[in-house]
């Protein structure tokens, strides 16, 4: 009995390191991820990206720009109104957005360096929204 009770804890043991998740790496990261880097095309000055968001979920980005350059932005999302839009500029300043009509913006780039934005829900219900935001740098 006391051969098959050893085999049980040895066995349980070997389960519990196999599933356990892995420590250190999130943690250390405190569980954020980085956020995706925006590249255009060669040659062209603007992309689209894609994607979609549940509950109070956002979608991060990050992408280089030059002082006096403009960041022009239109938000086309499912359904309409679900999302928002922030930016920071590379000191971590929320930048405001000038509206140019309707679901589009731009912004005057204050200085050199690495901007970031934000695609967020505006409510944290139940629901899947979906996007395809236009960045323009000029």
């Amino acid at each position: 009995m006391n051969a098959r009770i050893r085999i049980l804890v040895a066995v349980f043991a070997l389960f519990a390191v196999l599933v356990a998740p892995p420590c250190g790496r999130a943690t250390a990261q405190g569980g954020k991820a980085e956020p995706a880097r925006v590249r255009f095309p060669r040659g062209k000055t603007g992309t689209v990206l894609k994607g979609q968001l549940r509950a109070d979920w956002q979608a991060e980005y990050a992408i280089v720009a030059n002082q006096n350059q403009t960041m022009t932005f239109r938000l086309d999302d499912t359904p309409p109104g679900s999302l928002t839009l922030q930016v920071m500029d590379p000191d971590g300043a929320d930048l405001p957005l000038t509206s140019d009509g309707k679901r589009q913006w731009h912004v005057a780039l204050p200085k050199t360096g690495e901007y970031q934005f934000w695609v967020k829900r505006t409510s944290g219900k139940p629901g899947v929204s979906r996007y395809a935001l236009a960045v323009t740098i000029r």
